[in-house]
């Protein structure tokens, strides 16, 4: 038996929902749309994305903040990385968006300078 709510369907409602959250996504990921993963520049160094977070870390340039890697203050206005996000739901079921560290070009540079001294 179908359910109806308003006139609408649960799968009408579902699909919907799931329409916002697409749109949702794609305007917050806009800016980071060319960007580099860390696994994707860590390949270029025979690195796993991890020890190149581990790396950028002991360097001083990322720190973890509420479980995601964001830039510290001193380089947070140089236009090297920005946060691509995904949606994931809790165990309750709540829709949450989870933040992911992504590099400019400009990021992609300056991890290749670090990287050669």
């Amino acid at each position: 038996m179908k359910t109806f709510y308003l006139g609408f369907s649960e799968e009408e409602i579902v699909n919907k929902a799931e329409e916002i959250i697409a749109e949702e996504l794609e305007e917050k990921n806009r800016k980071s749309r060319f960007c580099y993963t860390p696994t994707e520049i860590a390949k270029l160094y025979n690195m796993s994305g991890n020890d190149l977070n581990s790396f950028l870390k002991d360097q001083g340039i990322i720190r973890k903040q509420e479980g995601a890697w964001c830039l510290t203050r001193k380089y947070i206005h140089r236009d090297l990385a920005r946060h691509r996000y995904i949606a994931k739901t809790n165990q309750k079921g709540q829709l949450m968006f989870k933040a992911k560290l992504v590099w400019t070009d400009k990021g992609k540079d300056f991890i290749k300078q670090l990287i050669k001294y």
